[in-house]
């Protein structure tokens, strides 16, 4: 069963992309032989709260043509989980620390705990968390780990996420 696409008088716009104030029909039906298109006048869900929400459409309705494009451009499941695993992974302070600070360069792991003031066992926990996802790369020279950035992924993903706080 489809839902009917709600649209505004005159502006051809479904209710949901419609400014407030309009009178809302249902989209338009053929009718007989004629051609001729009437419309019908849709029902509006009523609130229970005491103030309306803003923040969501007053009216069940979708435009079919946003959603068949939105859904094109979807990614596959895999890359979905894969790129929320990564989101994760950076949401934690300390972890955002370390990249910034391998952002100078390679660093053992003796050094990221001194410069985030933690203990060694802590770093390297996040660090394994933060290798598992390919975010950071290490190396071993004798009895040494040293850590870096594993690519300029990391790096532009850094850099817009901190553009994107500087800005607003």
């Amino acid at each position: 069963m489809s839902v009917p696409l709600i649209f505004h008088r005159g502006t051809g716009i479904p209710a949901c992309h419609a400014p407030e104030g309009r009178e809302l029909l249902q989209a338009p039906k053929v009718s007989g032989t004629s051609g001729g298109l009437n419309y019908i006048p849709a029902m509006v869900r009523k609130s229970t709260a005491k103030k309306p929400e803003r923040d969501r459409c007053e009216i069940d309705s979708f435009d079919p043509k946003r959603v068949t494009a939105a859904r094109r451009v979807m990614m596959p499941d895999d890359e979905i989980d894969r790129m929320s695993s990564i989101f994760q992974c950076v949401a934690h302070p300390t972890r955002i620390k370390i990249i910034q600070a391998l952002f100078t360069g390679e660093l053992c792991v003796c050094d990221l705990a001194q410069v985030l003031g933690s203990s060694v066992s802590a770093v390297s926990h996040q660090l394994r968390t933060l290798r598992g996802l390919r975010l950071v790369k290490y190396r071993r020279e004798g009895k040494m780990a040293y850590y870096s950035i594993d690519d300029e992924h990391v790096r532009a993903l850094f850099a817009l996420g901190l553009e994107h706080v500087r800005h607003g």
